[in-house]
């Protein structure tokens, strides 16, 4: 993660590689007020998100958990995927309807959308163009 570049690096993520993304101006430096917090001395090798000591890793079922207590109802169409699916998902979707509303040619910003979300081709970006249609609870 560089917060002072904006971006966070994603580590064997899907199809086991990694790659960098860049992330909001407002989620950087809401990333560099936990970490002053949670790490005052954050080495590479920690583990930024922790639930009982720095030295360990929260557990995929306390992820699950507490996730589950703040995701939408479950008429989401994102609702019981696991936290980092209904997150990937609900981005593509939020993203797709944005462009589309603002006239964008979904055509072209589709392989950019792919890139961003590690697929090795637009067949896994084209599935969200389904779900576009879907409508997100507010």
């Amino acid at each position: 993660m560089d917060t002072s570049a904006a971006t966070l690096r994603i580590r064997d993520s899907k199809n086991g590689e990694g790659r960098t993304v860049p992330i909001t101006g407002r989620l950087a430096a809401t990333l560099d007020t936990y970490i002053a917090a949670a790490h005052p001395a954050l080495e590479s090798s920690d583990h930024v998100f922790y639930s009982v000591a720095a030295g360990r890793p929260i557990s995929q079922a306390t992820i699950y958990m507490r996730f589950r207590a703040i995701w939408p109802t479950p008429a989401s169409p994102f609702h019981g995927r696991s936290p980092p699916h209904s997150l990937r998902h609900g981005f593509a979707v939020v993203n797709l309807r944005r462009w589309a509303e603002q006239g964008a040619d979904l055509a072209v910003m589709l392989p950019y959308l792919a890139c961003y979300m590690g697929h090795a081709d637009l067949r896994g970006t084209q599935y969200y163009l389904r779900l576009t249609l879907t409508p997100i609870p507010t």
